[in-house]
């Protein structure tokens, strides 16, 4: 668990004030995330198989989901997360399809770089979804330096001949546990990522979930969205987010 004093920055030069730090210490014990890990970065080989496009029409899948605690399903109780959601529909169209989740609770794109790319398989994958940046943002990590991990991220992966999918940062601005005061700050800061995000897949030519419109346009009507941790998703939630990053793995997949 990170330390609750931990200060979190929302804003790039704004000044922290004491009721920023009773917000972050709420937030920290209640989302996970953690410190960042130094470790070497491991360099992914480019896979000598050819890429997978074209072929994958019927065919199974090898997905691997990069991602913090919501990729692992956090707050759901009955069926799992998004990440189990999507392999289920997965593998109705794709018979024989299998998940390798690298998704781990705290993660931070420094957590990815130094230790879930040390464990991305060598065997050929198929699909590779990336879902991360909460964490980095609520314990302070400037935009530019979630930026620099993001790219490298992005840029180890193309290297695996995998189809990549990235989402941007859902709107969690109506979560439960959050001040209503502070509401305000999160969303701009959250803005502030997703442009980095949508920089970064539009330089790579990956394609982008909007989770971030699609939440704030239907989630703050329902709360039973939120997990009774006031902050992760619930089924319902997980649900939602499938649903909405669905359509572009099945493009993905089959064009």
């Amino acid at each position: 668990m990170p330390p609750p004093s931990m200060p979190c920055n929302l804003l790039r030069n704004a000044e922290v004030t004491r009721t920023s730090r009773r917000w972050v210490s709420v937030l920290l014990f209640l989302l996970v995330c953690t410190g960042c890990a130094c470790l070497p970065h491991r360099t992914v080989e480019k896979s000598s198989k050819p890429n997978a496009s074209g072929s994958l029409r019927g065919a199974p899948v090898v997905y691997v989901a990069i991602g913090d605690s919501t990729g692992l399903g956090l707050g759901a109780r009955n069926g799992g997360g998004y990440v189990d959601l999507l392999l289920a529909r997965i593998q109705q169209t794709h018979p024989g399809s299998r998940l390798i989740n690298l998704s781990t609770g705290w993660a931070t794109t420094a957590d990815v770089l130094s230790q879930h790319m040390k464990r991305f398989p060598v065997e050929q994958v198929t699909l590779v979804t990336v879902s991360i940046g909460l964490n980095d943002l609520l314990q302070g990590v400037s935009d530019e330096q979630f930026a620099g991990n993001y790219e490298e991220i992005i840029s180890l992966l193309e290297k695996t001949g995998a189809q990549l999918i990235v989402t941007n940062l859902p709107d969690i601005s109506s979560a439960p546990m959050l001040a209503r005061f502070e509401r305000e700050d999160l969303t701009r800061a959250v803005a502030l990522f997703n442009k980095r995000i949508e920089e970064i897949a539009e330089r790579h030519n990956v394609p982008v979930v909007n989770l971030y419109q699609l939440s704030s346009a239907v989630v703050p009507s329902y709360p039973d969205f939120f997990s009774t941790d006031g902050l992760h998703p619930s089924d319902a939630g997980y649900q939602f987010w499938a649903e909405a990053m669905w359509p572009t793995v099945e493009k993905t997949l089959n064009e």
